[in-house]
C-alpha cells in the first residue's frame, strides 16, 4: 500500500497547518492570498477572487468599479504597467483573515476589498500604490515619503473625504492642521501624526493635506513631471530632491499639459493652505 500524500495536496495541509499554527501573525494571514482558493475565495474574473458568499450584483459592482478605477489611472499616470491581483471579501471576519484593516488595502501583489470600497474612488487609491511600486520597485518604494505614498493616492482616487473641502472644514472649525506635511515622511511619523490629527467630526485631515500637497505639484508639473520623478527614483537620486528640482523647472501650467482635474484645485491653493 502507498502510504505517500499527493504532492498538491501535501503542500495545501502543511500550508493550513502553519496558518493555523502562526494564525496571529500577519504576514503569514496575508500569505494566504496565495492561494486565495484554498481559503473560501473564486475566480469571477482573470486576476478577480470574491468570496463566494458575495452577492451577485456586489460582483457586478466590483468588475464595473474596476474598469473605472483604471481609466482613473491613466488619467494621473498616462499609462498603467500593474496588473493587480484583486481580492474581495463579503464580510470583515473574511477581509480580517487575510490582515485586512480599515475598508481596504495595497497587498503585496494586489487589492484586497470589502464592500464598502467597490467603489472606483477607493479601489483607484488602493491601485495607485501597487502602480507606484510597480514602477520603482521594491527598494524605490520604501524611499518615497508617506505624505506623497498617499497623496498621489488621493489625486487619482478623487474620494470627496480626502478632498480640499476637508480642510476647508477644519480651517473654519479651528481644527489642527499640519504646517508642513512634507515633513511627515517617514512611516512612524506618519502613523503617529495619524492619531494626533483626529478629531471630533471624523474629519480625515492628514490623507486630505497630503492630496493638497501632491494636486499643487502635479498641477504645477503635470503627468511629464510624474514620470519624471519616476525615472529620477529609478536613477537612485534623492526623492526630495528630485521633487523639488521637478517643480522648479516646471515654468507654466501649459508648457506641462497637465490634467485638466488638477485646474479647479489649483484656483483654491490659497484658501485652503494651512
Amino acid at each position: 500500500m502507498n502510504h505517500e500524500l499527493n504532492q498538491p495536496i501535501a503542500t495545501r495541509l502543511l500550508v493550513i497547518g502553519l496558518v493555523a499554527l502562526l494564525s496571529s501573525c500577519g504576514t503569514l494571514r496575508e500569505a494566504k492570498l496565495r492561494a486565495p482558493t484554498w481559503f473560501g475565495l473564486e475566480e469571477i474574473a482573470p486576476r478577480v477572487y470574491v468570496s463566494r458568499k458575495l452577492a451577485d450584483p456586489q460582483r457586478v459592482q466590483l468588475l464595473e468599479s474596476l474598469q473605472q478605477a483604471c481609466s482613473q489611472m491613466l488619467e494621473v499616470y498616462g499609462a498603467v504597467v500593474s496588473s493587480p491581483v484583486v481580492y474581495a471579501c463579503a464580510t470583515r471576519d473574511c477581509y480580517e483573515s487575510f490582515n485586512g484593516y480599515g475598508d481596504g488595502r495595497a497587498v503585496a501583489d494586489g487589492i484586497l476589498l470589502l464592500p464598502k470600497s467597490f467603489i472606483p474612488e477607493a479601489i483607484s487609491h488602493e491601485w495607485s500604490h501597487v502602480e507606484l511600486r510597480a514602477r520603482v520597485g521594491r527598494s524605490g518604494y520604501r524611499k518615497i515619503p508617506m505624505w506623497f505614498h498617499e497623496g498621489l493616492a488621493v489625486a487619482v482616487s478623487k474620494l470627496p473625504n480626502h478632498s480640499d473641502e476637508t480642510l476647508r472644514k477644519a480651517k473654519a472649525r479651528g481644527f489642527a492642521i499640519p504646517k508642513d506635511i512634507k515633513a511627515l515622511g517617514e512611516r512612524k511619523v506618519w502613523s503617529n501624526a495619524l492619531n494626533e490629527y483626529q478629531n471630533a467630526e471624523g474629519l480625515n485631515i492628514m490623507y486630505a493635506a497630503a492630496g493638497h500637497e501632491v494636486r499643487n505639484w502635479l498641477t504645477r508639473v503635470g503627468p511629464r513631471g510624474l514620470l519624471e520623478l519616476i525615472e529620477a527614483m529609478n536613477s537612485s537620486e534623492e526623492f526630495i530632491v528630485a521633487y523639488d528640482r521637478i517643480a522648479l523647472a516646471a515654468r507654466t501650467v501649459g508648457d506641462n499639459a497637465p490634467n485638466s482635474r488638477f485646474e479647479a484645485d489649483a484656483q483654491n491653493l490659497r484658501a485652503v493652505q494651512p
